[in-house]
């Protein structure tokens, strides 16, 4: 499904806090008061109560990866996810370290963090495979299904200790580099695939095309209705098949800047 139990178990939490302000409302609404002062005091309960979580019911649902992938997804063909993500794809896969420079302003109230600087640098190797497992279904299997929601996560993994030893020597190399343009910093190791998303949409038609009914701004008109549990079962009701798969990325045999293979990250004299 779109929606993890996590979220749906917060949801339904919400819904119930906010059906008892409603059916409280409504029961006060009932209760003769000549003085509207139940009623006024009732009324500023109600606001503070409701619509603040209200508010963060929205922001809560909105931020989650749900909304950019309603946003962003397309529906693809089979031959096109296997150009993409598969064990021999039309673009290769990229590892490189990533580095973001950052210090830290004090306000009145605590203190927020300034990101400055930040920078990549690539991680040249000869041989890149593709070791996922369990594999991609193939062509066939995904054009028998109607439509299938890929879910994908990625992950790499190095051929040898020479190529992690190469890696490594490499990182700290550009770490201190590059670690004088702010107090702190973040590194990390980077796989970049292009055109990989987080959850991708296969169809087995000749001309797939997008349903109207996967849109971001319909799917927030029914996160401010309090509706984006039943549009999401809805939406899963799209799809005949769901399938979680892990793209797994093998790194061998580094390369230096002039295109010759290293041992333990140095280059041959």
């Amino acid at each position: 499904m779109l929606i993890s139990g996590k979220q749906i178990v917060v949801r339904i939490i919400f819904y119930v806090w906010f059906a008892g302000w409603i059916y409280l409302f409504v029961l006060l609404s009932t209760i003769p008061d000549p003085h509207d002062n139940r009623k006024t005091v009732f009324g500023i309960f109600l606001v503070f109560f409701f619509f603040s979580p209200w508010i963060m019911y929205v922001s809560y649902s909105y931020n989650t990866a749900l909304a950019s992938f309603l946003k962003d997804f397309a529906v693809i063909s089979p031959a096109e996810l296997y150009d993409i993500i598969g064990p021999s794809p039309s673009d290769l896969p990229r590892l490189g370290c990533k580095m973001q420079c950052y210090h830290m302003e004090y306000i009145s109230n605590g203190s927020v963090r300034c990101d400055t600087w930040s920078g990549e640098e690539p991680f040249t190797c000869a041989d890149v495979t593709d070791i996922s497992s369990p594999p991609l279904p193939t062509i066939k299997e995904l054009n028998s299904v109607k439509v299938t929601l890929i879910q994908l996560s990625k992950e790499f993994r190095f051929a040898d200790g020479i190529t992690a030893e190469a890696f490594r020597r490499q990182e700290k190399t550009f770490q201190e580099a590059n670690r004088h343009h702010d107090l702190h910093h973040d590194l990390q190791a980077v796989l970049t695939i292009p055109g990989f998303q987080g959850a991708m949409i296969v169809s087995a038609q000749p001309a797939p095309t997008k349903p109207f009914i996967f849109g971001k701004y319909l799917y927030i008109l029914a996160l401010c209705m309090l509706l984006d549990l039943p549009y999401l079962c809805i939406c899963n009701l799209y799809w005949s098949k769901i399938v979680k798969h892990t793209v797994i990325k093998k790194f061998g045999k580094p390369l230096d800047a002039r295109g010759r293979l290293t041992v333990a990250g140095l280059s041959p004299d």
